[in-house]
């Protein structure tokens, strides 16, 4: 799973995680931070919220590295409680411009059954 998540909360987000039993198996922040425990996998994403609620994903010399508008959010649902996602096409987007792993191309096989 990914998550983009406000810069803010990433620390209380990581801390939750590691207490969860999740270990660290990727570091590359600011940009994002991936975790594993068992088969599952976080990839947590931190972006600065800009006043219209716009993010920014800067890498490790402070350049912006993505842009998060907001038009590209929507509401999902886990286990029937509503959260904010990206739209399947923002996800699409997000995909491009690297060879795919075996997880892209999985997430890819399921969107495009959106």
């Amino acid at each position: 799973m990914d998550l983009f998540v406000d810069a803010a909360a990433t620390d209380d987000l990581l801390g939750w995680l590691l207490s969860d039993g999740y270990l660290e198996e990727v570091n590359e922040l600011p940009a994002r931070v991936q975790l594993r425990r068992g088969r599952f996998r976080v990839d947590v994403h931190p972006m600065s919220l800009g006043a219209a609620t716009n993010g920014t994903q800067w890498n490790a010399t402070g350049e912006a590295i993505f842009l998060h508008p907001v038009r590209s959010r929507t509401t999902g649902h886990i286990n029937g409680h509503p959260v904010c996602v990206a739209t399947a096409a923002r996800l699409r987007e997000l995909r491009q411009g690297y060879p795919p792993r075996a997880e892209d191309r999985h997430d890819l096989q399921l969107l495009s059954r959106l």
